[in-house]
């Protein structure tokens, strides 16, 4: 809401339990946010991947309206990955599609490591506070190292010639740290 009196013209939307204030799975909850949204606003509400919800123990998703997008059949993709393509066939009566597709159905891909991805997001979900830590202590130093590097990549090829040329920027970098922190004698 405070995004659409902002003045932003397309919005997306995470739903939340209205009583704990926490991400809520629960269809009616998002349901619930996304009409009160398109009642007071005449924002665009933009459904992403995010917003369907896995299920392991049965390989599907759940979409935002409620409905199960079921297992349809792999691909290989061309970076060489394996990805599963999910879809419902409640899409072209479903209430939110104007919202979530511009095709007949909407297909969600996951890729075959994609649980991953998944358990650092719920890590960082417990302790968000880590990565304003991370960006704090650790961002930085890998800016100051890129620009050292010419913002381009690395200068030498295969892992064991690569360790090594980031093992001297390691190096340098701390040798220069520790440099300005001493104190030299007044002449």
């Amino acid at each position: 809401m405070e995004a659409a009196d902002a003045g932003a013209a397309i919005i997306h939307l995470h739903a939340r339990d209205p009583v704990d204030g926490r991400p809520s799975p629960s269809a009616d909850v998002y349901m619930r946010s996304l009409l009160e949204i398109a009642r007071s606003t005449q924002a665009v509400i933009n459904i992403t991947k995010s917003d369907f919800i896995y299920i392991a123990k049965a390989d599907e998703y759940q979409c935002p309206a409620g409905q199960r997008a079921i297992y349809r059949f792999s691909t290989l993709e061309r970076n060489g990955l394996q990805a599963r393509l999910y879809w419902t066939s409640a899409c072209p009566s479903c209430p939110l599609k104007k919202q979530c597709t511009t095709g007949d159905y909407r297909g969600i891909r996951r890729w075959e490591h994609e649980e991953i991805f998944e358990r650092v997001q719920e890590r960082l979900d417990r302790k968000p506070v880590a990565m304003t830590l991370r960006r704090c202590t650790v961002e930085h130093v890998f800016g100051t190292l890129k620009h050292w590097m010419g913002w381009t990549h690395f200068l030498t090829k295969k892992l064991e010639h690569v360790n090594t040329e980031m093992s001297l920027h390691v190096l340098a970098y701390n040798l220069k740290r520790v440099s300005r922190s001493w104190v030299l004698p007044e002449r």
